[in-house]
């Protein structure tokens, strides 16, 4: 199984902006099970300050690259089976209904009925 915050950096290798480096330090940091501001800074060798006024001058924050490296990897791991109470564990989510009510606000439905409506790859390959 291909490493999700892998993924996630290899689509912005080429990229130099700070929001972009910064996606890539979240996915890996969430692999390492810290999600928080201080701990990304450490992460990417700045003070928590200088880190939030970098990101407040791209128009963004610390906690919305982490929602949003959370949402794109969920949707990975559920597009590769796994279950929604470890999807919950592997992002750093405080609790499973944490990560149920995030992905209802992501996709407008459970991660059960979101996966009950995507065709399977066996039923894509027939046809």
């Amino acid at each position: 199984m291909q490493d999700v915050a892998a993924v996630v950096c290899e689509a912005n290798e080429g990229s130099k902006t700070v929001r972009e480096r910064v996606r890539c330090a979240v996915a890996e940091m969430l692999e390492l099970g810290r999600t928080d501001l201080n701990g990304l800074a450490e992460y990417v060798h700045s003070t928590r300050r200088t880190l939030q006024r970098s990101l407040q001058s791209c128009g963004t924050s610390h906690k919305e690259i982490l929602d949003d490296v959370r949402r794109e990897q969920a949707l990975q791991l559920l597009a590769m089976n796994v279950g929604p109470t470890e999807i919950a564990e592997r992002l750093q989510f405080s609790e499973p209904s944490a990560f149920y009510r995030a992905f209802r606000r992501w996709t407008g439905t459970s991660p059960h009925k979101f996966r009950a409506a995507r065709p399977t790859l066996s039923s894509a390959a027939a046809d």
